[in-house]
Protein backbone atom coordinates (compact mmCIF):
# COMPACT_ATOMS: atom_id res chain seq x y z
CA UNK A 1 0.00 0.00 0.00
CA UNK A 2 3.09 2.31 0.71
CA UNK A 3 4.35 1.48 -2.34
CA UNK A 4 1.14 2.05 -4.62
CA UNK A 5 0.77 5.47 -2.43
CA UNK A 6 4.03 6.65 -3.02
CA UNK A 7 3.72 5.69 -6.69
CA UNK A 8 0.35 7.77 -7.34
CA UNK A 9 2.16 11.08 -5.17
CA UNK A 10 5.07 10.37 -7.98
CA UNK A 11 3.14 10.87 -10.79
CA UNK A 12 1.11 13.50 -9.12
CA UNK A 13 3.84 15.55 -8.82
CA UNK A 14 5.03 14.92 -12.22
CA UNK A 15 1.43 16.05 -14.10
CA UNK A 16 1.53 18.97 -11.88
CA UNK A 17 5.45 19.93 -13.30
CA UNK A 18 4.07 19.03 -16.76
CA UNK A 19 1.02 21.03 -16.70
CA UNK A 20 3.73 24.30 -14.94
CA UNK A 21 6.18 23.43 -17.82
CA UNK A 22 3.24 23.81 -20.37
CA UNK A 23 1.63 27.10 -18.80
CA UNK A 24 5.19 28.76 -18.67
CA UNK A 25 5.77 27.97 -22.65
CA UNK A 26 2.22 29.50 -23.46
CA UNK A 27 3.36 32.61 -21.87
CA UNK A 28 6.48 32.74 -23.32
CA UNK A 29 4.66 32.13 -26.83
CA UNK A 30 2.03 34.82 -26.27
CA UNK A 31 4.35 37.53 -24.54
CA UNK A 32 6.89 36.87 -27.74
CA UNK A 33 3.61 38.32 -30.12
CA UNK A 34 3.25 41.25 -27.77
CA UNK A 35 7.32 42.45 -28.00
CA UNK A 36 7.95 45.41 -29.82
CA UNK A 37 10.08 45.50 -32.62
CA UNK A 38 12.05 47.32 -35.07
CA UNK A 39 14.40 46.91 -38.23
CA UNK A 40 18.05 47.41 -37.85
CA UNK A 41 20.86 46.89 -40.66
CA UNK A 42 24.57 46.37 -40.19
CA UNK A 43 26.89 46.40 -43.30
CA UNK A 44 30.44 44.92 -43.59
CA UNK A 45 32.48 46.80 -45.44
CA UNK A 46 35.63 44.26 -45.48
CA UNK A 47 38.71 47.11 -45.84
CA UNK A 48 42.04 45.06 -45.22
CA UNK A 49 43.59 46.48 -42.30
CA UNK A 50 46.83 48.51 -44.59
CA UNK A 51 44.32 50.32 -46.47
CA UNK A 52 42.06 51.71 -43.65
CA UNK A 53 44.11 54.88 -43.29
CA UNK A 54 45.77 55.02 -46.85
CA UNK A 55 45.31 58.51 -47.48
CA UNK A 56 44.93 58.20 -51.32
CA UNK A 57 42.10 55.44 -50.56
CA UNK A 58 39.87 57.85 -47.95
CA UNK A 59 37.40 59.31 -50.53
CA UNK A 60 37.04 55.27 -52.32
CA UNK A 61 36.97 54.12 -48.62
CA UNK A 62 33.46 56.58 -47.68
CA UNK A 63 32.17 55.58 -51.09
CA UNK A 64 32.57 52.14 -50.60
CA UNK A 65 30.22 52.72 -47.03
CA UNK A 66 27.84 54.90 -48.99
CA UNK A 67 26.99 52.43 -51.52
CA UNK A 68 26.59 49.64 -48.89
CA UNK A 69 24.41 52.18 -46.45
CA UNK A 70 22.01 53.14 -49.84
CA UNK A 71 21.77 49.21 -50.40
CA UNK A 72 20.56 48.03 -46.87
CA UNK A 73 18.21 51.92 -46.76
CA UNK A 74 15.86 49.52 -49.31
CA UNK A 75 14.61 47.75 -46.65
CA UNK A 76 14.06 50.73 -44.92
CA UNK A 77 15.65 49.67 -41.20
CA UNK A 78 15.17 52.59 -38.14
CA UNK A 79 18.95 51.83 -37.70
CA UNK A 80 21.99 51.44 -39.90
CA UNK A 81 25.36 50.56 -38.16
CA UNK A 82 29.10 50.75 -39.57
CA UNK A 83 31.68 49.34 -37.79
CA UNK A 84 34.02 50.27 -35.59
CA UNK A 85 36.41 53.14 -36.99
CA UNK A 86 34.79 53.00 -40.50
CA UNK A 87 34.89 56.47 -41.15
CA UNK A 88 38.64 57.12 -42.26
CA UNK A 89 39.24 60.44 -40.27
CA UNK A 90 38.44 62.12 -37.10
CA UNK A 91 34.45 62.70 -37.76
CA UNK A 92 33.88 65.37 -35.85
CA UNK A 93 36.49 67.84 -37.15
CA UNK A 94 37.07 66.34 -40.84
CA UNK A 95 35.67 68.34 -43.95
CA UNK A 96 34.54 64.62 -45.08
CA UNK A 97 32.17 64.50 -42.33
CA UNK A 98 29.47 66.05 -44.75
CA UNK A 99 29.40 63.37 -46.88
CA UNK A 100 28.04 61.38 -43.97
CA UNK A 101 25.54 64.33 -43.02
CA UNK A 102 24.45 64.44 -46.52
CA UNK A 103 24.28 60.40 -46.56
CA UNK A 104 21.95 60.10 -43.75
CA UNK A 105 19.80 63.17 -45.18
CA UNK A 106 19.18 61.70 -48.24
CA UNK A 107 17.95 57.89 -46.61
CA UNK A 108 16.10 59.44 -43.42
CA UNK A 109 17.99 56.92 -41.14
CA UNK A 110 19.95 57.18 -38.59
CA UNK A 111 23.77 55.96 -39.08
CA UNK A 112 25.70 55.07 -36.27
CA UNK A 113 29.78 56.02 -37.29
CA UNK A 114 32.36 54.32 -35.66
CA UNK A 115 35.32 56.66 -35.92
CA UNK A 116 38.09 58.40 -34.21
CA UNK A 117 37.33 61.92 -32.82
CA UNK A 118 39.62 64.43 -31.63
CA UNK A 119 39.46 67.08 -29.02
CA UNK A 120 41.35 69.98 -27.97
CA UNK A 121 41.29 70.43 -24.15
CA UNK A 122 42.58 73.65 -22.50
CA UNK A 123 44.80 73.10 -19.56
CA UNK A 124 45.00 75.67 -16.60
CA UNK A 125 48.87 75.08 -15.84
CA UNK A 126 51.39 78.25 -15.10
CA UNK A 127 50.41 79.44 -18.51
CA UNK A 128 47.11 78.22 -20.43
CA UNK A 129 47.71 75.66 -23.00
CA UNK A 130 46.04 73.62 -25.07
CA UNK A 131 46.42 70.06 -26.47
CA UNK A 132 44.50 67.45 -28.34
CA UNK A 133 43.38 64.06 -27.25
CA UNK A 134 42.01 61.18 -29.46
CA UNK A 135 39.45 59.15 -28.35
CA UNK A 136 37.69 55.82 -30.24
CA UNK A 137 34.50 56.42 -30.70
CA UNK A 138 30.98 55.94 -31.84
CA UNK A 139 28.91 58.63 -33.51
CA UNK A 140 25.21 58.51 -33.60
CA UNK A 141 24.15 60.68 -37.08
CA UNK A 142 20.58 61.62 -37.51
CA UNK A 143 19.37 60.07 -34.13
CA UNK A 144 16.78 61.76 -31.77
CA UNK A 145 18.53 65.12 -30.47
CA UNK A 146 17.87 64.41 -26.64
CA UNK A 147 19.99 61.08 -26.37
CA UNK A 148 23.47 61.60 -26.73
CA UNK A 149 25.44 61.71 -29.82
CA UNK A 150 28.94 60.39 -29.32
CA UNK A 151 30.30 57.73 -27.25
CA UNK A 152 34.15 57.06 -26.39
CA UNK A 153 35.38 53.77 -25.65
CA UNK A 154 35.92 53.28 -22.06
CA UNK A 155 38.34 50.25 -22.19
CA UNK A 156 41.06 50.77 -24.70
CA UNK A 157 43.46 47.74 -25.85
CA UNK A 158 46.82 47.71 -24.46
CA UNK A 159 49.75 47.85 -26.34
CA UNK A 160 47.04 48.70 -29.07
CA UNK A 161 45.10 51.53 -28.59
CA UNK A 162 47.91 52.76 -25.67
CA UNK A 163 50.59 52.44 -23.60
CA UNK A 164 49.98 51.86 -20.21
CA UNK A 165 52.04 53.23 -17.46
CA UNK A 166 53.51 55.08 -20.15
CA UNK A 167 55.88 56.71 -17.57
CA UNK A 168 57.58 53.77 -16.37
CA UNK A 169 58.09 52.20 -20.16
CA UNK A 170 59.63 55.62 -21.06
CA UNK A 171 62.54 55.30 -18.94
CA UNK A 172 63.38 52.03 -21.04
CA UNK A 173 62.44 53.73 -24.55
CA UNK A 174 59.23 51.43 -24.78
CA UNK A 175 56.68 53.93 -25.69
CA UNK A 176 58.77 55.40 -28.46
CA UNK A 177 59.08 51.82 -29.50
CA UNK A 178 55.46 50.68 -29.22
CA UNK A 179 54.58 53.87 -31.19
CA UNK A 180 56.48 53.47 -33.85
CA UNK A 181 55.40 50.20 -34.40
CA UNK A 182 51.46 51.71 -34.68
CA UNK A 183 50.39 51.45 -31.43
CA UNK A 184 47.60 53.96 -31.03
CA UNK A 185 47.57 57.04 -28.07
CA UNK A 186 43.95 57.43 -27.54
CA UNK A 187 42.49 58.16 -24.63
CA UNK A 188 39.54 56.41 -22.52
CA UNK A 189 36.41 57.81 -22.67
CA UNK A 190 34.43 58.31 -19.01
CA UNK A 191 31.01 57.08 -18.99
CA UNK A 192 29.13 54.74 -20.83
CA UNK A 193 26.44 56.85 -23.22
CA UNK A 194 22.99 56.29 -24.58
CA UNK A 195 21.66 56.42 -27.71
CA UNK A 196 18.18 57.31 -28.83
CA UNK A 197 16.24 56.94 -32.20
CA UNK A 198 13.18 59.44 -32.85
CA UNK A 199 11.08 56.70 -32.33
CA UNK A 200 11.84 56.81 -28.96
CA UNK A 201 14.09 53.75 -28.65
CA UNK A 202 17.36 53.75 -26.44
CA UNK A 203 20.72 51.74 -26.88
CA UNK A 204 24.08 51.57 -26.42
CA UNK A 205 27.36 50.68 -28.03
CA UNK A 206 30.29 48.66 -27.05
CA UNK A 207 33.43 49.21 -29.38
CA UNK A 208 35.79 46.24 -30.35
CA UNK A 209 36.68 44.46 -27.22
CA UNK A 210 34.45 46.24 -24.93
CA UNK A 211 32.24 43.31 -25.08
CA UNK A 212 34.24 41.01 -22.85
CA UNK A 213 33.42 43.22 -20.11
CA UNK A 214 30.17 42.22 -18.72
CA UNK A 215 29.80 45.04 -16.44
CA UNK A 216 29.82 47.49 -19.19
CA UNK A 217 26.82 46.11 -20.69
CA UNK A 218 24.72 46.11 -17.76
CA UNK A 219 25.78 49.78 -17.52
CA UNK A 220 24.08 50.29 -20.36
CA UNK A 221 20.99 48.38 -19.37
CA UNK A 222 20.78 50.68 -15.67
CA UNK A 223 21.26 53.25 -18.04
CA UNK A 224 17.53 52.55 -19.98
CA UNK A 225 19.22 50.25 -22.92
CA UNK A 226 16.90 48.46 -24.69
CA UNK A 227 19.52 46.62 -27.24
CA UNK A 228 22.94 46.43 -27.58
CA UNK A 229 25.56 47.50 -30.70
CA UNK A 230 28.83 45.96 -31.02
CA UNK A 231 31.08 47.55 -33.34
CA UNK A 232 34.39 46.10 -34.38
CA UNK A 233 37.24 45.77 -36.62
CA UNK A 234 38.86 42.29 -36.47
CA UNK A 235 40.74 42.79 -39.51
CA UNK A 236 43.54 42.88 -37.32
CA UNK A 237 43.20 39.17 -36.35
CA UNK A 238 43.36 37.79 -39.93
CA UNK A 239 41.85 34.48 -41.07
CA UNK A 240 41.89 32.86 -37.28
CA UNK A 241 39.57 31.68 -34.76
CA UNK A 242 39.56 35.65 -33.14
CA UNK A 243 36.36 36.78 -34.89
CA UNK A 244 34.18 33.49 -33.80
CA UNK A 245 35.88 33.78 -30.60
CA UNK A 246 34.63 37.70 -30.16
CA UNK A 247 31.24 36.77 -31.51
CA UNK A 248 30.88 34.33 -28.63
CA UNK A 249 31.37 37.44 -25.98
CA UNK A 250 29.00 39.47 -28.28
CA UNK A 251 26.37 35.87 -27.33
CA UNK A 252 27.51 35.91 -23.68
CA UNK A 253 26.54 39.90 -23.10
CA UNK A 254 23.10 39.14 -24.96
CA UNK A 255 22.43 36.13 -22.36
CA UNK A 256 23.73 37.97 -18.87
CA UNK A 257 21.55 40.93 -20.04
CA UNK A 258 18.72 39.39 -21.80
CA UNK A 259 18.73 42.18 -24.78
CA UNK A 260 19.41 41.24 -28.37
CA UNK A 261 22.62 42.37 -29.57
CA UNK A 262 23.54 43.78 -33.27
CA UNK A 263 26.72 43.15 -34.49
CA UNK A 264 28.55 45.29 -37.19
CA UNK A 265 32.24 44.29 -38.08
CA UNK A 266 34.63 45.56 -41.18
CA UNK A 267 35.96 42.08 -41.74
CA UNK A 268 33.25 39.97 -39.92
CA UNK A 269 31.31 38.19 -38.22
CA UNK A 270 28.85 41.21 -38.79
CA UNK A 271 25.28 39.16 -36.94
CA UNK A 272 22.25 39.69 -35.50
CA UNK A 273 21.88 38.07 -31.96
CA UNK A 274 18.88 37.23 -29.71
CA UNK A 275 18.15 37.96 -26.02
CA UNK A 276 18.43 34.47 -25.28
CA UNK A 277 22.31 34.45 -27.42
CA UNK A 278 21.48 32.71 -30.25
CA UNK A 279 22.97 34.10 -33.64
CA UNK A 280 19.98 34.26 -35.54
CA UNK A 281 21.73 35.82 -39.25
CA UNK A 282 24.87 37.14 -39.92
CA UNK A 283 26.29 38.59 -43.01
CA UNK A 284 27.69 36.12 -45.36
CA UNK A 285 27.99 35.42 -49.74
CA UNK A 286 26.14 32.64 -51.64
CA UNK A 287 28.46 30.13 -50.23
CA UNK A 288 27.68 31.09 -46.67
CA UNK A 289 30.96 32.95 -46.08
CA UNK A 290 31.26 35.25 -43.02
CA UNK A 291 34.45 36.78 -42.74
CA UNK A 292 36.56 38.74 -45.03
CA UNK A 293 33.76 39.18 -47.46
CA UNK A 294 31.59 42.49 -47.97
CA UNK A 295 28.14 42.82 -48.01
CA UNK A 296 24.63 44.32 -45.88
CA UNK A 297 21.80 42.51 -43.94
CA UNK A 298 18.70 44.18 -42.38
CA UNK A 299 16.42 42.12 -40.09
CA UNK A 300 13.28 42.55 -37.77
CA UNK A 301 14.33 42.78 -34.20
CA UNK A 302 13.12 41.85 -31.39
CA UNK A 303 13.59 44.10 -28.04
CA UNK A 304 14.27 42.31 -24.87
CA UNK A 305 14.51 43.99 -21.35
CA UNK A 306 12.86 40.91 -19.39
CA UNK A 307 15.84 42.23 -16.80
CA UNK A 308 17.90 38.83 -16.13
CA UNK A 309 19.10 38.05 -12.43
CA UNK A 310 22.62 39.15 -13.45
CA UNK A 311 21.10 42.95 -14.17
CA UNK A 312 18.94 43.34 -11.35
CA UNK A 313 21.63 42.07 -8.50
CA UNK A 314 25.00 42.09 -10.66
CA UNK A 315 27.65 39.95 -8.76
CA UNK A 316 25.89 39.73 -5.33
CA UNK A 317 25.50 35.42 -6.33
CA UNK A 318 29.43 34.89 -6.75
CA UNK A 319 29.76 36.87 -3.95
CA UNK A 320 27.04 34.71 -2.30
CA UNK A 321 28.33 31.37 -3.28
CA UNK A 322 32.28 32.26 -2.36
CA UNK A 323 30.97 33.07 1.08
CA UNK A 324 28.75 30.63 1.48
CA UNK A 325 31.65 28.48 0.62
CA UNK A 326 34.28 29.80 2.97
CA UNK A 327 31.55 29.41 5.57
CA UNK A 328 31.29 25.58 5.00
CA UNK A 329 34.85 25.09 4.68
CA UNK A 330 35.36 27.14 7.79
CA UNK A 331 32.16 25.00 9.98
CA UNK A 332 33.91 21.90 8.75
CA UNK A 333 37.57 22.50 9.86
CA UNK A 334 36.29 23.36 12.80
CA UNK A 335 34.28 20.14 13.19
CA UNK A 336 37.44 18.34 12.63
CA UNK A 337 39.14 20.57 15.33
CA UNK A 338 36.54 19.80 17.69
CA UNK A 339 36.27 16.14 17.37
CA UNK A 340 40.34 16.00 17.30
CA UNK A 341 39.83 17.62 20.43
CA UNK A 342 37.66 15.03 21.86
CA UNK A 343 39.60 12.64 21.61
CA UNK A 344 42.91 13.41 23.06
Amino acid sequence: RQSKSLSYGSWCLVGVAVLLAFSWLLKQLSEADKKPRFRAAVIQPNIPQDDKWNETLKSKIIQLHENLTKLVAYDKPDLIVWPEASFPGYLNVDSDRNRVLELQKEIKTPILVGSPALELLREKTSVITHRSVAYNSAFLVGGDPEGDERYDKIRLVPFGEFVPWAGFFRVFGVEKLAYSMGVGDFSAGKKMRVFALKNGLKFSSLICFEDIFPSLARQAVSKGAKFLVVITNDAWFGKSAAAYQHLEASQFRAIETGLPVIRSANTGVSAFIDSDGVVVDRVKDKRSKDSFIMGGLTRSVEIGGRGTFYVQVGYLFPVGCFISVFLLVGSGLRRDVLRTDKRQ
